[in-house]
Formats: C-alpha cells, structure tokens, sequence
C-alpha cells in the first residue's frame, strides 16, 4: 500500500515538472508542490521503513514456534491415522487442541471434547 502511494507520488510530481513551461525554479506553485510531495514521499518511505521493522518482527516470533508447530502437525497426523487402527481412536481438532492445552499448562486431568 505504502509502495503504491510512493509510486503515485512520484507520477504526480513528474506530472507537475513536465506541465512547466519556461523555467521550473521560476515557478513557485511547482516548487512549492515539489516540496510538499518530497515531504510525504519522506514519510511515506518512514512507514515503509516501519513496516518492514514490524514484519521482520512477526517472522522472528513465528520462527520461534515453527519447530513446535512442525511436531503438533505430525502428532495430529498421527492421531488421525490411528482411526486406521480401530473407529475408537477418533480424535477431532478440539480433542487435539484440548489435550495439547492439557499437556502445555502441565496438567493430568484431561477433559475431551
């Protein structure tokens, strides 16, 4: 979004600077606007800056739980193909989700869903 503002920017200041005639120093409105879109290109460039900060943020906390996430999913596949074995060895998502919460809090009692 940021990216697509900076690019709008950039069409509307060369629209300006080709629509001069004569000298463009010479003509203050063109300065002036020149100006005030250096000044919102600065900061739109500040938050995509600050975007990129954020994201790099989201994807170091991501990557944190990546390794955790991986054995969750094979356990899940694991349950699932136990159903193979005998009807009885079911487990939904919220049977999953119920005993990793279990397990996670260091809990004995678990209550299925």
């Amino acid at each position: 979004e940021q990216n697509v503002k900076l690019r709008g920017l950039e069409e509307q200041m060369l629209k300006e600077i080709s629509a001069v005639e004569g000298n463009i120093l010479d003509n203050d409105r063109v300065v002036e606007g020149m100006e005030r879109l250096m000044k919102e290109g600065a900061e739109v460039e500040h938050a995509i800056a600050k975007s990129a900060e954020v994201m790099a943020e989201v994807e170091h906390a991501i990557s944190k739980f990546e390794p955790f996430s991986l054995i969750c999913k094979h356990l899940f596949v694991l349950f699932a193909g136990m159903r193979e074995i005998d009807f009885l060895y079911e487990f939904t998502a919220k049977s999953f989700m119920s005993i990793l919460d279990c397990v996670l809090k260091g809990g004995g009692n678990l209550e299925y869903s």
